[in-house]
């Protein structure tokens, strides 16, 4: 059996670099496998193995041995051959542009998947499938295929394409602009990629990591993502994987770092390598990207060479995304180059198949082409037109923009959270390892002497306390992770809630003014411009303690003390707060030595101050009072801020400073509250060494104290 199948293996290698003697080789490998003493299965086995590998380098002889084990397969009623065989003719059907009949076959090989319930193959032309729809831009339906096929393979996920599915899956979601659920499926697939070593995948997962940083424009982490998937793929050496590594570097020195030069060397490269080996879709893909560098360099005539072959070749059927962007590219190019005539076709088509897409910027690049080429034929009303609806595009393009920022924050987030749960696998390998290796040991040391034993008892207790000792920090590291989850609860319930809230309020206000404005009297508008500006405030103080909760949480602030005047750091807050406190009627008193000399971070303690007066005048109804006072004690500055506000209820101070909890209530003029300016006071009185403390009664105000320590007082300044 040795001498047939050694042939068989140098037939196949024959067949896919020897390209004068293809039909030849072909052939022969026939009649070996037809020769060879088997069963039919195993001869549809043979063909199958071989038709992968002709595949890309010979598709022929692919599609000749694709065929072959198809017949034989349904001659002898062989499902699995039958399944396969159709899945190999679809993927040579896409390989050679026959979309119509790619799709057809894939159905065919889906349909008998489930008809037999095969598992694998369910699991493998699901996945197939999930990549053919996403190759189109089709993503709802690339995503239903790969949820289906990982329900398939849920049971057994050590079944070959499962883990290929998650990071499909995942890419599929960072396409979306989901990288909460891109994250999910990728650290999954990176968790059964660790257990079973499985390079290809690994690759996989670094390419989309890669892309994820690449939309958000993070440079440093991306590059050193696809470098990684370089080193890896060197021993697989596999072309598919190179030339996307190529390609998104390419894409990542255009965009993120606006470097032609580097990005046409990669890029280049991708298309060489892609021209070289008939990939298409890689090769067009490639001309695309060379011209929109020549584009942002203005190279106009360049960029045509690169976008006219994409715009001709059949390879873009189908592929609405791809074709929207060479067509509004192309009118771009056109009217920079002065014909506006090809400018104005190009850029019209690319505008329909973008508001048909939902393509927003595409067809907001569009409508401005429309606009200035109308502009130059003097029909100012048309170009107006376009303008306005480039405009109000603009507002969605920015909801978009501020979604993904939020994608990002919260991709952060979830990221470190996923290096955390990472950390507890590492280490329970570790206990696994460390648990197999003593109860070998413990076999193997059966029939030796006593004083091995007595070694064996030792070594086994040494490892006990250390085995007890990593599953402590395992309950502590858990103990992390879940006050990590709940703090990312938190965050996104404030994202999401506290902060589009006011946003709403803003945008229907604008609108209100925009469309109706004559429609009310002056008193009215100024009416509607205060409710502006109030909530304004409210949402722009939301957005710094976000922020500053955010760098606070990554170790950005760094206490630094100084010596500095009370008196001077209280005047600012109190001038930035008083217009809220007039409003509302309200006086506000300070009682201090107005010499007082603080030696703490001066930042810090103004941060704290306007948190607790803001909260104050929030809480306090009209015509209340707020009192802020300072003394020196015990070598330890103390200032408090009392108000005659509405109080806190008993069982709830103590949660105060959690970002956890659940209390949040309105301000007596429903001003909204997250919660969120306490935390930040708490953490900022712990990074200056001091503490705070609450004492309040429902309906009679709150009074907050924070002390520092290391004061002194200073001497007067007559």
């Amino acid at each position: 059996m040795k001498k047939p199948l050694l042939l068989f293996l140098i037939l196949c290698l024959i067949s896919i670099f020897g390209q004068a003697q293809k039909k030849s080789a072909t052939d022969s490998l026939l009649l070996l496998i037809n020769a060879a003493k088997q069963d039919d299965t195993t001869k549809v086995l043979r063909m199958l193995d071989c038709a992968r590998f002709f595949i890309p380098g010979n598709l022929d002889s692919a599609e000749i041995m694709g065929l072959k084990a198809l017949k034989i397969s349904e001659k002898i009623n062989f499902p699995y051959g039958i399944i396969r065989g159709y899945n190999t003719i679809a993927t040579l059907k896409w390989r050679k542009n026959d979309i119509a009949g790619a799709k057809k076959n894939f159905f065919k090989a889906w349909e008998l998947a489930n008809k037999y319930h095969h598992v694998a193959n369910l699991v493998l032309v699901g996945d197939n499938l999930g990549v053919f729809y996403n190759s189109f831009g089709q993503l709802d339906s690339a995503e239903y295929f790969y949820f289906k096929a990982l329900e398939a393979g849920e049971n057994d996920k050590s079944v070959k394409h499962y883990t290929k599915t998650l990071s499909d899956l995942a890419s599929n979601y960072t396409s979306k602009g989901d990288y909460i659920k891109a994250i999910q499926y990728l650290i999954e697939a990176k968790k059964l990629n660790s257990i079973t070593g499985d390079k290809v995948n690994q690759v996989v997962n670094n390419i989309v990591l890669g892309n994820i940083y690449l939309g958000m424009r993070d440079f440093d982490k991306a590059i050193a993502v696809f470098r990684e998937a370089t080193t890896l793929n060197d021993s697989l050496q596999n072309l598919d994987f190179r030339i996307a590594i190529l390609q998104n570097t390419g894409l990542l020195y255009n965009q993120v770092k606006n470097i032609p030069d580097s990005a046409r060397y990669y890029l280049n490269m991708a298309r060489a390598e892609a021209q070289k080996n008939n990939r298409l879709d890689s090769y067009f893909t490639s001309m695309i990207n060379l011209g929109n560098v020549e584009v942002a360099e203005k190279k106009y005539k360049k960029a045509l060479e690169y976008y006219l072959p994409a715009y001709e070749s059949p390879v873009l059927a189908g592929k609405e995304y791809e074709r929207t962007a060479v067509l509004v590219n192309l009118g771009t190019v056109y009217y920079n180059l002065g014909d506006i005539v090809k400018g104005e076709k190009f850029a019209k088509e690319g505008a329909d198949l973008a508001k048909k897409g939902g393509y927003r910027v595409f067809e907001q690049s569009a409508l401005i082409v429309l606009s200035g080429i109308a502009a130059e034929r003097n029909n100012f009303k048309l170009a107006y037109n376009y303008l306005s609806q480039a405009g109000n595009l603009k507002d969605s393009i920015w909801n978009d923009n501020m979604r993904d920022k939020v994608a990002e924050a919260t991709f952060r987030l979830a990221l470190k959270q996923a290096e955390s749960e990472n950390a507890l696998l590492l280490k329970d390998v570790q206990i696994n390892k460390q648990t197999v290796y003593i109860q070998w040991f413990i076999v193997g040391g059966t029939g030796v002497v006593l004083v091995l034993a007595i070694i064996l008892m030792f070594v086994v207790i040494r490892n006990s306390k250390k085995q007890k000792f990593l599953n402590e920090t395992l309950d502590v590291k858990n103990k992390q992770l879940q006050e990590l989850n709940v703090t990312k609860d938190k965050f996104i319930t404030i994202i999401a809630h506290d902060l589009k809230s006011p946003f709403n309020a803003l945008l229907g206000f604008l609108t209100e003014l925009d469309e109706n404005y004559l429609d009310y009297d002056e008193k009215t508008r100024h009416d509607i411009i205060h409710k502006l500006k109030k909530s304004s405030y409210s949402t722009f103080n939301l957005l710094i303690n976000l922020l500053d909760w955010s760098q606070s949480q990554q170790g950005k602030f760094v206490s630094t003390p100084k010596d500095f005047g009370l008196s001077t750091v209280l005047e600012e807050v109190v001038t930035v707060l008083s217009t809220r406190a007039v409003h509302k009627k309200q006086t506000i008193s300070t009682d201090f030595d107005g010499n007082l000399v603080v030696h703490s971070d001066p930042q810090m303690v103004k941060s704290i101050l306007i948190n607790l007066i803001n909260n104050a005048i929030k809480f306090t109804p009209v015509g209340g009072r707020i009192i802020i006072s300072a003394i020196l004690e015990n070598g330890s500055l103390i200032i408090s801020v009392e108000d005659s506000g509405i109080g806190i209820p008993a069982g709830e101070i103590n949660n105060l400073f959690r970002l956890d909890s659940r209390f949040k209530r309105q301000g007596t003029e429903q001003e909204p509250g997250t919660g969120l300016g306490l935390v930040m006071c708490s953490e900022y009185v712990s990074m200056i060494g001091g503490t705070i403390k609450v004492t309040s009664e429902e309906g009679k105000g709150s009074k907050f104290q924070v002390t520092i320590p290391g004061n002194r007082r200073s001497p007067s300044k007559d």
